[in-house]
């Protein structure tokens, strides 16, 4: 599945969904990133609302930047779900479960486990359960086979 592929599917759904909003709502990351990036145009981040929501992190903060500096190539895999952030891999775990559920998977064991990370001061290890339960082979199949 190419970037333009992900880009196309992801720009098509709700900006919220249930349980990775209560995700949000309890473990926003506080700063960096896509928080920054807000913050820096002017947007709002309201953990309480989960905001900024996800499909303008993915979008806009992450390939919207990448495509404004040159760094992308809409045709090439995407690496979304890479374990290594420097190959493109996201670390961002309201980010992920925000994808997986927009792509209809069902995020309720990753959500939980983690939830469990994030209350043990392990929100940097969060990002790899998740991928462990929910596959980019799963989302991929979801995306294609509605």
């Amino acid at each position: 599945m190419t970037n333009r592929e992900v880009i196309e599917f992801y720009k098509n759904k709700a900006i919220h969904y249930e349980l990775s909003d209560e995700f949000v709502k309890k473990y926003q990351q506080s700063g960096g990133g896509y928080i920054k990036y807000a913050n820096g145009l002017g947007i709002k981040v309201d953990k309480s609302l989960a905001e900024p929501n996800q499909q303008w992190h993915l979008l806009k903060s992450y390939y919207g930047q990448k495509i404004e500096q040159k760094k992308l190539d809409l045709d090439a895999e995407a690496n979304c779900w890479d374990f290594n952030w420097r190959k493109g891999g996201f670390i961002c775990p309201e980010l992920l479960l925000w994808m997986a559920e927009a792509a209809g998977c069902n995020i309720t064991e990753a959500k939980r486990e983690a939830e469990k990370l994030c209350d043990n001061n392990k929100r940097s290890e969060a990002h790899k359960k998740i991928k462990e339960l929910i596959t980019w082979e799963m989302i991929k199949n979801k995306i294609k086979n509605p």
